[in-house]
C-alpha cells in the first residue's frame, strides 16, 4: 500500500505569455496572455500493489488540484484558416484511476509467456465547472508477450473509448481499436556488440483513429496498418 503526495509549481513557458500568430506545427493561431500566474498543484496518489510469482498488479487512485491552471483554449473563431486557440488559466481539478495486471502463463528454462492487461480514465473541471480542452479518452487493453534467450514477440490490443466530455467548441471523439504485433530476433550475442533484427506492425486492422488529445483530429488522423522492419545493434 503506497500513499504520494507532492506539490509543484511551474512558470508560463514564453508561447504562453507572447504567442500572438500562426503555429505551423498545430494548424492553431495561439494568443498569448503576458499577465499569466505561476501554476501551481497539488497531487495525492492511493496506491494498492500486488507482488505475487503468478500476478502481479497495481490499482492507483488519484487527484490533482491546480490553482491557476494554463491551458489553450478554443475560441469559436478563426483567422487566416487556423482556428483561434487562446493561452488561459483559472483553478482546476483532475482525478482518475489505472489499474494494471500482469499474468505470468508458463515460465520454464528461458521461455517466459506474460499477459498484460490494463485500463486508465481520468476526468477533470475548471473552476467554472466548464471542461478540460483535449480530456484523454479512457482506455482498456491487454497484451501477450513471449519471450526466449534470442526471440521476442509481442501481440497486444487497446481500446479507446468515445470521449463525450468536451469543451466549448470542441467536437466528441469516436472510439476505436489499435491492434499491434512486433518480433525480434537476438541473431549474434557477442561480447563486443549485440546484433538484433526485428519487425514492428502498428494498426493491423487499418482504423480510422482520431485521439481526443490531437489538436487537428479533424484534418489529420493517427496512421493507418504500417509495417516495420530494422536492424539494430548494441554496443
Amino acid at each position: 500500500l503506497s500513499l504520494n503526495l507532492d506539490h509543484a509549481e511551474r512558470a508560463p513557458s514564453v508561447e504562453e505569455l507572447f504567442a500572438n500568430g500562426p503555429h505551423a506545427a498545430s494548424a492553431t493561431w495561439e494568443i498569448g496572455d503576458p499577465n499569466l500566474r505561476k501554476e501551481a498543484a497539488d497531487q495525492a496518489e492511493l496506491g494498492l500493489h500486488l507482488h505475487g510469482d503468478r500476478v502481479e498488479g497495481k490499482l492507483v487512485l488519484y487527484r490533482n488540484r491546480y490553482r491557476d491552471y494554463v491551458y489553450l483554449a478554443d475560441t469559436g473563431r478563426s483567422e487566416d484558416d487556423l482556428p483561434v486557440r487562446r493561452w488561459t488559466q483559472q483553478d482546476a481539478d483532475f482525478h482518475g484511476a489505472e489499474i494494471e495486471a500482469t499474468f505470468h502463463l508458463h515460465r520454464r528454462d528461458a521461455q517466459h509467456w506474460d499477459l498484460r492487461t490494463f485500463a486508465d480514465t481520468v476526468q477533470a473541471r475548471l473552476a467554472d465547472g466548464g471542461r478540460i480542452p483535449r480530456l484523454p479518452s479512457a482506455r482498456l487493453g491487454a497484451e501477450l508477450r513471449m519471450t526466449t534467450a534470442s526471440v521476442r514477440a509481442h501481440l497486444g490490443a487497446v481500446q479507446y473509448l468515445r470521449q463525450r466530455h468536451t469543451a466549448a467548441f470542441e467536437t466528441p471523439s469516436a472510439s476505436y481499436t489499435l491492434l499491434d504485433a512486433g518480433a525480434a530476433w537476438l541473431f549474434h550475442d557477442g561480447e563486443d556488440a549485440q546484433w538484433e533484427a526485428y519487425a514492428n506492425a502498428g494498426n493491423l486492422a487499418n482504423r480510422t483513429a482520431r485521439p481526443a488529445t490531437s489538436l487537428f483530429k479533424a484534418v489529420a488522423p493517427l496512421p493507418g496498418r504500417s509495417l516495420t522492419l530494422g536492424l539494430r545493434a548494441y554496443f
